[in-house]
């Protein structure tokens, strides 16, 4: 695993943006950093640019992993806004959805706490480094330690907030919305898409993805079918949507490891998906 000088996974790029470039940036939580791969090169992104790299364009084609450990829609769009703005980009993928569906409706509301001296010292670990990938997967991982706490001591089944699920579908939309609008204004597309989990298709589970899909998965799957309902509304206003939820239908062996990171040949199932709609705005883009 490679971290470059600018916080993301993968090799050294340059801020100012090359001559005869087009820059891509996927972005994303975990799945797009591609926790769990066997290299840069495995993840979504590593494989977007083995795939442009053997064919001719008139640009070099550069995909930048932007993905980030718990990242949401919130987190997500102010990166976009206070950073990946500044490199320039032609193009931004979106690969969302697992974060935004489970992350807490206090965390995207904005509200914040603090409620140990672990939190207190990553937090202050960003501030000091905020490019440094660390501190942000350390915060992931303490996020699941304390969950399997909270299972383990209560004994209890995993319970989800049904109740919020408007609530955040409504600022995803706006999220998104506003991102795509300064697209518009800025010169760069915005590619939305929703990403697959355990049960979001019609994939016939294997006993692994099973297991993850019972104990946890489950719960919100229906809830999750709302995003896709939102994903048509979004195409009014970005450049292009696509719902990846059934992305991995033909598949019978295990391609998820858990309920939403993948194997790596998932994540090369996935750059296979998005590749029609980002050669159609590549060719559209290039042409200008």
């Amino acid at each position: 695993m490679n971290i470059n000088s600018n916080g993301f996974r993968g090799d050294e790029i340059t801020k100012i943006k090359p001559d005869n470039t087009y820059r891509i940036f996927v972005i994303g939580g975990s799945t797009t950093f591609g926790t769990g791969t066997t290299s840069d090169t495995t993840t979504i992104p590593g494989f977007l640019q083995e795939k442009f790299d053997n064919d001719q364009f008139p640009k070099k084609i550069e995909v930048i992993n932007a993905g980030i450990s718990a990242y949401f829609s919130l987190t997500e769009t102010n990166l976009i806004k206070n950073k990946l703005i500044d490199f320039k980009p032609d193009l931004i993928i979106v690969y969302d959805g697992w974060n935004d569906i489970e992350t807490d409706i206090d965390f995207h509301l904005g509200e914040t706490y603090q409620t140990s001296f672990i939190d207190d010292s990553i937090q202050n670990l960003n501030e000091i480094v905020p490019d440094y990938q660390s501190p942000k997967i350390l915060r992931s991982i303490q996020a699941k330690f304390k969950q399997m706490n909270t299972d383990q001591e209560t004994n209890s089944q995993f319970v989800f907030d049904g109740e919020s699920i408007p609530k955040k579908i409504k600022l995803w939309k706006e999220r998104w919305t506003d991102i795509c609008n300064m697209g518009s204004k800025e010169g760069f597309d915005v590619i939305i898409t929703l990403q697959p989990l355990a049960g979001s298709g019609n994939k016939q589970l294997s006993e692994q993805e099973n297991i993850y899909y019972e104990k946890r998965m489950r719960h919100f799957m229906d809830y999750y079918s709302l995003y896709g309902e939102a994903l048509t509304e979004l195409n009014n206003s970005c450049t292009n949507v696509k719902d990846l939820r059934f992305a991995f239908d033909d598949y019978t062996e295990t391609i998820l490891y858990d309920g939403g990171h993948v194997v790596s040949k998932g994540n090369e199932i996935i750059a296979n998906e998005m590749l029609d709609i980002i050669l159609f705005s590549i060719h559209t883009k290039i042409k200008q």
